[in-house]
């Protein structure tokens, strides 16, 4: 069984229902898949509880950065120990300030794949994408 270690970055409002359904589907085809996933969370009111929440009901091993100074340093820990960065946004679009853009930018310049899932009706899902 091969081992993907998940991070995830989204907005603190949470997610809407589409957003969580294709969070957890996407979960649970890496598991029907054969991946072991490990989701690592900065531990933040919203997504990233919602994002734990949802893992554990699936029985993925969740994890949260050693790093507990400075926000930006949390998400740039959870990028450095991820394969993809799953971002779930309260925009519709990208946005040039906020932690989540900040995550997900960092991710972009390290080469960590992302996917994002926007919370329009039409869920886009971008894979290496942002802009």
């Amino acid at each position: 069984m091969k081992l993907i270690t998940i991070g995830v970055t989204g907005t603190q409002s949470g997610m809407n229902p589409e957003q969580a359904d294709v969070f957890t589907r996407l979960l649970k085809r890496w598991n029907d898949d054969g991946y072991m996933v490990d989701l690592i969370h900065g531990e933040a009111e919203g997504v990233d509880l919602e994002a734990a929440g949802i893992a554990n009901d699936l029985g993925i091993r969740v994890s949260t950065p050693e790093t507990k100074t400075g926000h930006f340093a949390r998400n740039r820990e959870i990028v450095d120990r991820c394969d993809m960065l799953v971002v779930i946004p309260w925009q519709d679009e990208w946005q040039p300030e906020g932690g989540t853009w900040y995550t997900h930018d960092y991710a972009e310049k390290k080469g960590v794949e992302t996917f994002v899932i926007w919370p329009s009706e039409e869920v886009h899902q971008l894979i290496g994408q942002g802009r």
